[in-house]
């Protein structure tokens, strides 16, 4: 996933380390609003509307949530809704995967939409299922970059990229396997959630890698030449990711990279 996002084909082990020590932290935080939430509304498992309370000054990752739920069809009935002629599919930049069937269970409960509508006041964020919404800037820039450096590679590395574009804590080469669902749940302590909202986590864990990853390759880009970098010197150094997540404005301010910005 590191590779996908901007980072070597071989990152290295205290890098990956990092992440790995940042994704838990930041989803235990996640996990906790989202429980003291769902006890205040008496609910004994975490729900769509807990997870997504906490985006609800987010648009941004509201729209993104959203279009990475129409690209990997996580499951089909998270978006079903009595306004299917908003709920058309986007093209995606990325490479659409092959989609194994899912434990019927977890297509069950609360759609993404409803959950939206519950916590939405302005009907802002239900506007967000509109294929016509504002582009999202910063994703298109993402992309380009990303798209800049694909043009460098050979055949063999775009395979080896358009796999890793392809993965996640709950797929594999695009496929969701409910057995990574599982080993992520149980890594996470086993929190109890409603069916399906394994993947909204997913996404969460997902972007917090793009958005540290991608900000690593600017530190990097804008860095002074006078480092000695460790082998492979290709791969994005501990320095790099350490800078990125001291730049970021809601890790800053509030220790919460997608959602602490204010």
């Amino acid at each position: 996933m590191m590779f996908a996002y901007g980072d070597s084909d071989t990152p290295l082990d205290c890098c990956q380390e990092f992440m790995v020590e940042l994704i838990y932290q930041q989803l235990q935080v996640l996990i906790k609003e989202s429980t003291e939430l769902a006890t205040i509304r008496k609910r004994n498992s975490i729900g769509y509307t807990e997870v997504l309370f906490q985006f609800r000054r987010h648009p941004i990752f509201i729209r993104r949530l959203i279009q990475y739920t129409r690209i990997h069809e996580v499951a089909p009935k998270l978006l079903n809704s009595a306004r299917e002629d908003v709920l058309e599919v986007e093209d995606s930049e990325d490479i659409a995967p092959t989609i194994e069937p899912l434990d019927e269970k977890l297509t069950k409960g609360k759609t993404l939409f409803d959950a939206i509508r519950e916590i939405d006041i302005t009907g802002e964020l239900i506007s967000l299922f509109d294929v016509a919404t504002t582009p999202d800037d910063l994703k298109v820039e993402r992309m380009r970059r990303l798209a800049a450096r694909t043009e460098k590679m050979d055949s063999e590395m775009y395979e080896q990229f358009s796999n890793a574009r392809m993965m996640s804590f709950c797929s594999k080469k695009g496929k969701k396997s409910m057995t990574l669902a599982k080993r992520f749940l149980e890594w996470l302590g086993s929190p109890k959630l409603d069916h399906g909202v394994v993947y909204v986590l997913n996404y969460c864990a997902t972007e917090i890698v793009a958005v540290i990853v991608d900000s690593a390759v600017l530190v990097r880009e804008q860095e002074a030449k006078i480092f000695h970098d460790e082998f492979p010197t290709k791969s994005l150094q501990l320095r790099h990711y350490e800078e990125a997540l001291r730049r970021n404005l809601g890790y800053a301010r509030n220790k919460n990279v997608l959602f602490g910005y204010f």
